[in-house]
């Protein structure tokens, strides 16, 4: 039965400052002890074997479609954006004549 190499001790500013180097020799397959005043705080050791990642072309959205309307500013997006919704109407009296002749409001004769 082999032991397995003990591990290589190192403090957490060394760590710090070093950290490719160590990188690389974790991925040699060796394991790094990382020590804060003395004590162990972290293990740096080797991952197990994963599956490599597979590379999309760029981008990779060829089988995406974007759902009909995506482009249309709704109503609702305008309540999100905004607070409030703009029915084109004079925000002060509610008269859309009004607002496209620049007139005021007629005064409504008291009965």
């Amino acid at each position: 039965m082999t032991a397995e190499p003990a591990p290589i001790e190192v403090g957490v500013y060394q760590a710090k400052t070093h950290l490719s180097q160590l990188l690389d020799q974790v991925a040699a397959g060796k394991t790094i002890c990382i020590t804060r005043h003395g004590r162990t705080a972290a293990l740096l050791s080797p991952a197990p074997h994963l599956e490599p990642l597979v590379r999309r072309p760029f981008g990779g959205w060829e089988d995406y479609a974007l759902p009909e309307g995506w482009d249309e500013f709704t109503t609702k997006d305008e309540l999100d954006w905004y607070g409030h919704v703009d029915l084109g109407q004079d925000q002060t009296t509610g008269d859309d004549e009004a607002k496209k002749t620049g007139a005021k409001r007629s005064e409504q004769p008291s009965a």
